[in-house]
Protein backbone atom coordinates (compact mmCIF):
# COMPACT_ATOMS: atom_id res chain seq x y z
CA UNK A 1 0.00 0.00 0.00
CA UNK A 2 1.12 3.41 -0.66
CA UNK A 3 2.39 5.65 2.21
CA UNK A 4 0.04 8.50 3.41
CA UNK A 5 2.05 11.52 1.82
CA UNK A 6 1.61 9.88 -1.65
CA UNK A 7 -1.71 8.70 -0.92
CA UNK A 8 -2.28 12.27 -0.58
CA UNK A 9 -0.35 13.70 -3.42
CA UNK A 10 -2.60 11.62 -5.73
CA UNK A 11 -5.64 12.87 -4.54
CA UNK A 12 -4.60 16.36 -4.25
CA UNK A 13 -4.06 15.78 -8.27
CA UNK A 14 -8.01 15.19 -8.56
CA UNK A 15 -9.11 19.14 -9.34
CA UNK A 16 -6.56 18.45 -12.22
CA UNK A 17 -8.61 15.65 -12.80
CA UNK A 18 -12.00 16.94 -13.15
CA UNK A 19 -10.66 19.80 -14.98
CA UNK A 20 -9.58 17.18 -17.79
CA UNK A 21 -12.99 15.59 -17.12
CA UNK A 22 -14.54 18.81 -18.33
CA UNK A 23 -12.38 19.26 -21.57
CA UNK A 24 -13.11 15.77 -22.80
CA UNK A 25 -16.74 16.09 -21.87
CA UNK A 26 -17.24 19.25 -24.42
CA UNK A 27 -15.26 17.49 -27.05
CA UNK A 28 -16.38 13.91 -26.75
CA UNK A 29 -16.83 12.45 -22.94
CA UNK A 30 -15.22 9.76 -21.42
CA UNK A 31 -18.30 8.21 -19.98
CA UNK A 32 -21.08 7.27 -21.51
CA UNK A 33 -24.01 9.52 -21.51
CA UNK A 34 -26.44 6.71 -19.60
CA UNK A 35 -23.80 7.00 -16.85
CA UNK A 36 -23.94 10.65 -16.09
CA UNK A 37 -28.14 10.26 -15.94
CA UNK A 38 -27.82 7.27 -14.12
CA UNK A 39 -27.10 8.16 -10.99
CA UNK A 40 -26.04 10.96 -8.52
CA UNK A 41 -22.07 9.57 -7.95
CA UNK A 42 -22.16 9.37 -11.85
CA UNK A 43 -19.47 12.12 -12.09
CA UNK A 44 -16.62 10.47 -9.18
CA UNK A 45 -17.50 7.08 -10.99
CA UNK A 46 -16.11 9.18 -14.33
CA UNK A 47 -13.57 10.83 -12.39
CA UNK A 48 -12.38 7.19 -11.18
CA UNK A 49 -12.51 5.33 -14.43
CA UNK A 50 -10.62 8.21 -16.44
CA UNK A 51 -7.68 7.36 -13.38
CA UNK A 52 -8.06 3.47 -14.32
CA UNK A 53 -8.01 4.11 -17.52
CA UNK A 54 -5.08 6.21 -17.91
CA UNK A 55 -2.34 4.77 -15.06
CA UNK A 56 0.71 4.07 -16.84
CA UNK A 57 1.58 0.28 -16.94
CA UNK A 58 4.32 -0.67 -14.18
CA UNK A 59 7.53 -1.47 -15.82
CA UNK A 60 9.87 -2.83 -13.39
CA UNK A 61 10.52 -6.55 -14.22
CA UNK A 62 11.77 -7.17 -10.82
CA UNK A 63 8.36 -6.48 -9.70
CA UNK A 64 6.01 -9.03 -9.04
CA UNK A 65 3.28 -6.71 -10.02
CA UNK A 66 5.06 -6.08 -13.85
CA UNK A 67 2.42 -5.13 -15.92
CA UNK A 68 -0.37 -4.16 -13.93
CA UNK A 69 -1.55 -0.56 -14.24
CA UNK A 70 -0.48 1.53 -11.49
CA UNK A 71 -4.00 2.16 -10.23
CA UNK A 72 -6.32 -0.56 -9.50
CA UNK A 73 -9.69 -0.33 -8.03
CA UNK A 74 -10.68 -2.17 -4.32
CA UNK A 75 -13.35 -5.27 -5.08
CA UNK A 76 -14.40 -4.13 -1.65
CA UNK A 77 -15.77 -0.63 -1.70
CA UNK A 78 -13.75 0.81 -5.06
CA UNK A 79 -10.99 2.78 -3.85
CA UNK A 80 -8.09 3.68 -5.43
CA UNK A 81 -5.17 1.47 -4.23
CA UNK A 82 -1.67 1.46 -5.36
CA UNK A 83 1.11 -0.99 -5.17
CA UNK A 84 5.03 -0.72 -3.75
CA UNK A 85 6.01 -3.03 -6.58
CA UNK A 86 7.89 -4.18 -3.66
CA UNK A 87 7.08 -8.25 -2.39
CA UNK A 88 4.45 -10.01 -3.14
CA UNK A 89 1.34 -8.68 -5.34
CA UNK A 90 -1.30 -8.95 -2.14
CA UNK A 91 -2.68 -5.35 -0.82
CA UNK A 92 -4.39 -4.34 1.32
CA UNK A 93 -7.37 -1.25 1.08
CA UNK A 94 -7.02 2.00 3.58
CA UNK A 95 -11.04 2.23 2.91
CA UNK A 96 -11.71 -0.99 3.99
CA UNK A 97 -11.36 -4.29 5.32
CA UNK A 98 -10.64 -5.66 1.76
CA UNK A 99 -6.98 -7.32 1.21
CA UNK A 100 -6.64 -8.04 -3.23
CA UNK A 101 -4.26 -9.73 -5.57
CA UNK A 102 -3.35 -6.85 -7.83
CA UNK A 103 -2.50 -9.13 -10.63
CA UNK A 104 -5.70 -10.78 -10.66
CA UNK A 105 -8.03 -8.84 -8.63
CA UNK A 106 -9.03 -11.82 -6.52
CA UNK A 107 -10.19 -11.28 -2.79
CA UNK A 108 -7.28 -12.39 -0.63
CA UNK A 109 -4.45 -14.38 -1.07
CA UNK A 110 -4.11 -15.78 -4.27
CA UNK A 111 -0.66 -17.57 -4.75
CA UNK A 112 0.80 -15.03 -7.06
CA UNK A 113 2.83 -17.99 -8.65
CA UNK A 114 0.51 -20.28 -9.62
CA UNK A 115 -0.96 -19.98 -13.70
CA UNK A 116 -4.18 -19.17 -12.55
CA UNK A 117 -2.83 -15.67 -11.31
CA UNK A 118 -2.95 -13.95 -14.25
CA UNK A 119 -2.56 -10.02 -15.05
CA UNK A 120 -6.28 -8.71 -15.35
CA UNK A 121 -6.78 -6.09 -18.32
CA UNK A 122 -7.69 -2.43 -16.75
CA UNK A 123 -10.72 -2.79 -14.29
CA UNK A 124 -14.74 -1.28 -15.84
CA UNK A 125 -16.83 0.49 -13.11
CA UNK A 126 -19.78 0.34 -15.74
CA UNK A 127 -20.87 -1.61 -18.82
CA UNK A 128 -19.25 -4.79 -20.68
CA UNK A 129 -16.42 -6.29 -18.34
CA UNK A 130 -17.52 -4.15 -15.55
CA UNK A 131 -15.80 -5.03 -11.84
CA UNK A 132 -18.49 -2.84 -10.49
CA UNK A 133 -17.28 -2.01 -6.74
CA UNK A 134 -19.46 -0.38 -4.63
CA UNK A 135 -18.63 3.77 -4.81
Amino acid sequence: MEPLAARESFWGQLPTAKQHLIRTQASQGPCPTAWMASSPDAELKCLLQTALDEAPKINDRNSTVHGCPVLRACPGCGALVRHTQEGCPTVWCAECPCSFCFRCLKVGYCGYKLPQCRIKKRQRLHGKGSTQPPL
